[in-house]
């Protein structure tokens, strides 16, 4: 009994935490004055003093932009290649061939997490808004 409320309270604890460093992306860390055991699996003590560290990292995992590469192609394809149409419409290297077709007007990026590509997004320059009024509301861009 007094485990399953120990796993409740760390389920409790995590789950605010979560929330805290989903909530307020500019709070790195999170440091508490009073050294309460109910903190113990998810903090750290800082050393000589009274006080206990929690660290966003432990949470929210850290995400990189940064520009995409080839390499990032097997990453990538993991999200395109879960639906049969894209595969079929794109093909295997669909985003090697966007990575080499940068230039001035046209950029690849990509989310990164842990060294592993996780999302990305294509930006031009080149852009027809006529084209795009056709499709979505641009009202006050036009």
């Amino acid at each position: 009994m007094a485990e399953d409320n120990h796993q409740n309270v760390d389920a409790i604890v995590s789950c605010i935490l979560s929330a805290v460093f989903k909530r307020c992306p500019y709070i790195h860390h999170v440091i508490v004055t009073k050294n309460d055991s109910r903190l113990a699996s998810v903090s750290s003590k800082i050393p000589n003093t009274q006080f206990i560290v929690i660290n966003r990292e432990d949470f929210v995992p850290t995400t990189f932009i940064r520009p995409g590469k080839e390499e990032d192609n097997d990453d990538v394809a993991a999200v395109y290649h879960s639906n049969e149409q894209l595969k079929q419409i794109y093909g295997d290297f669909f985003f090697t061939e966007m990575v080499e077709s940068v230039d001035d007007n046209h950029k690849i990026l990509v989310a990164d997490v842990n060294e592993t590509a996780v999302g990305t997004i294509g930006i031009s320059s080149k852009i027809s808004l006529d084209q795009l009024q056709c499709t979505h509301h641009i009202g006050g861009f036009k």
